[in-house]
């Protein structure tokens, strides 16, 4: 059973993998998460390559600093305040956690052998992730390494469609604050459920099979 939105509604569809392919063209428009040949790619893995076991709140903000972010975060506070309340997570965040954000940043190009395709407007699509392949994206968010200046998507209406993009880095993008500013309960508890999948996916506690699904209707769906 699968959620197909439209407008705002939702509709659900019993689809099996093979009718998935016959009725859902996928889209192939190259959209590189960290382009592996740029200047920047080489940056970003000589810094991390290059980092030591990270113990505190000081030593994550230190390696965010280093790291070639467009807008980097004016305080840990969402974290700090976390981690404060949580002396577990605390040590598995130090312990397992960063380090597994870290290392699936370095290991994007192997987990991404092909470019994630964009959700267009006015388009159907189909993608189906692997628990690794989305704790990348969300290690990727993490570090704050999202870019939308993003020099291999040529094509027009993929250049509008990224961006209109939520901001999906946890530092904020253009210029408003991210998940580690805004430090409510509500941001708290985003970010303890995304810690918590990170360490369920490094410590392989689940292997599930996520699929990501828009259909567009061109008839208007009644109430």
């Amino acid at each position: 059973m699968f959620n197909v939105l439209y407008t705002g509604e939702s509709l659900c569809f019993n689809f099996n993998q093979n009718e998935l392919k016959s009725k859902i063209a996928l889209n192939d428009q190259d959209n590189y998460l960290l382009d592996e040949n740029s200047q920047r790619w080489s940056q970003i893995k000589k810094v991390l390559s290059s980092s030591r076991q990270i113990s505190d709140i000081d030593g994550l903000i230190v390696l965010l600093q280093e790291l070639p972010i467009k807008q980097k975060p004016k305080t840990m506070s969402t974290v700090c305040s976390l981690l404060q309340k949580q002396q577990a997570l605390r040590k598995k965040f130090f312990a397992v956690i960063l380090p597994y954000i870290i290392q699936s940043v370095l290991n994007t190009p192997k987990i991404f052998s092909k470019p994630l395709p964009l959700f267009q407007p006015q388009k159907s699509i189909a993608i189906h992730l692997s628990p690794t392949q989305c704790a990348c994206l969300l290690s990727i968010s993490f570090l704050c390494l999202h870019c939308r200046d993003n020099p291999c998507t040529t094509d027009p209406v993929s250049q509008q469609a990224e961006a209109t993009f939520n901001d999906v880095n946890f530092g904020g993008e253009r210029g408003f604050p991210g998940i580690f500013e805004i430090n409510n309960a509500s941001c708290q508890a985003k970010l303890c459920m995304i810690l918590q999948y990170f360490e369920a996916i490094a410590e392989e506690k689940h292997n599930p099979v996520y699929y990501f699904i828009r259909l567009l209707c061109k008839k208007k769906i009644k109430q």
